[in-house]
């Protein structure tokens, strides 16, 4: 397993991963840590190789989206029927990130940095209403053609 930015989160497992036996990652975020030379990113990546029952290895990506609120931790459960590459974005509290790009878009137009009639705000609304309705964020922010960095960007400006 290998964590593209170990600044921002920690994470435990439910079996040692040394042994092979591990089969839930638990993510965790921290404040953010200074590690000299390294670099950081609000959206990082994790790794993580599994190898089947007949010596098959797989390399699964997930895609990690920093976010605010309560559960404080998410976790990730890798199981021999996943995709070989998944997106996922541990929002440690949906509904609450939800809120927050919904307040960003309000933030943007108060601050005339767009207008209300951006149709962007389309997209990012129906990002909302895809989420909301049972989509993953990935799922829901490819189909509305847009970055999982806008919505993060939004929801810090909903703060």
């Amino acid at each position: 397993m290998v964590l593209g930015d170990p600044s921002r989160l920690v994470y435990t497992a439910d079996a040692p991963l040394e042994s092979g036996q591990a089969s839930t990652l638990f993510l965790k975020q921290i404040q953010p840590l200074r590690f000299p030379g390294a670099t950081t990113a609000t959206l990082t990546n994790l790794l993580i190789k599994t190898i089947d029952s007949q010596g098959r290895q797989q390399l699964h990506s997930f895609n990690v989206v920093a976010a605010h609120g309560s559960p404080e931790y998410s976790n990730v459960q890798v199981s021999r029927t996943a995709a070989k590459t998944n997106s996922i974005a541990p929002t440690l509290s949906t509904p609450a990130l939800l809120e927050r790009v919904e307040a960003g878009i309000q933030v943007t137009i108060a601050r005339g940095l767009a207008k209300a009639d951006d149709p962007l705000f389309d997209r990012v609304r129906q990002f909302l209403k895809d989420v909301r309705g049972g989509d993953s964020m990935q799922v829901a922010a490819n189909r509305a053609g847009i970055s999982l960095a806008l919505l993060q960007k939004l929801s810090r400006l909903g703060e």
